[in-house]
């Protein structure tokens, strides 16, 4: 019987839930861009044009990039998008003060109003670590793990994972799940075989079914419904709460704790 090394989780709706997220994503990105404007602006670099011609060239170039990676599963890059964004109005984005490490933190990526940690997150992954299983996170975010770990900063999940390279992103890696390389690196990365690891997620197509292709177990987070045709994808295990995948761990792996 495999030992259980890893267990990786997906971050939004598995450990963080958007659910009272209040703002619209218009405002959101509008604000945020407002502070890469007024930043370009101070390192002598005026735009000239409006805000709202940076929200509509980025929130453009956001959108076609999806709209490619949903085919491709090649991770769109916030910071790419973000500096082509800049050089569509002619700025060099080349060099300092400009460069996409500036301009993501200029952005002031962070936890924002109505996003928490669901209640159950920090007792079980404390559990997983007090009895050796390292964890990691494993999400399709299009921002780097930079922007994602200042949020996990404010929302007092990033000391679970102290060690950067198990806090991975589509952005970062270059592909979308279901793609089995995001999976394969993280499996490297935590110096585990498919059956010594478990994926968690909430989503059956991106992290069950990616999950399984590469030989791991994979549990579904059931925080909200899914469609029919998902419902052909069988995961192996469905929790309500982590309290619960603890159980389930413990069927699986009987000798983890």
């Amino acid at each position: 019987m495999p030992t259980l090394k890893a267990v990786l989780f997906d971050l939004d709706d598995t450990l963080i839930s958007w659910a009272n997220f209040l703002d619209s994503w218009r405002t959101h990105e509008m604000r945020h861009l407002g502070y890469l404007y007024e930043y370009v602006h101070a390192q002598g670099y005026p735009l000239n044009v409006p805000l709202e011609a940076l929200h509509e060239q980025f929130s453009r170039r956001v959108r076609l990039a999806w709209e490619q990676a949903r085919s491709t599963l090649r991770a769109p890059h916030f910071g790419v998008i973000v500096t082509e964004t800049l050089a569509h109005f002619g700025l060099d984005c080349s060099e300092e003060p400009l460069t996409m490490a500036a301009c993501i933190e200029a952005y002031r990526w962070g936890a924002y109003d109505g996003v928490t940690v669901f209640p159950d997150v920090p007792q079980a992954l404390e559990t997983l670590r007090q009895h050796g299983v390292e964890i990691g996170i494993v999400t399709n975010a299009y921002h780097p793990a930079v922007m994602r770990d200042r949020e996990l900063d404010q929302l007092g999940l990033l000391s679970y994972f102290p060690r950067s390279e198990t806090r991975i992103t589509a952005a970062d890696v270059g592909y979308l799940k279901p793609h089995p390389y995001i999976f394969r690196h993280a499996l490297n990365v935590m110096g585990a075989a498919p059956d010594e690891a478990v994926f968690v997620g909430d989503n059956l197509s991106a992290d069950i079914d990616g999950a399984r292709k590469v030989g791991m177990r994979a549990v579904l987070r059931t925080v909200h419904g899914h469609s029919p045709l998902q419902r052909m994808i069988v995961p192996d295990a469905c929790v309500n709460d982590l309290d619960q995948l603890l159980l389930v761990l413990d069927e699986w792996y009987p000798d983890w704790r």
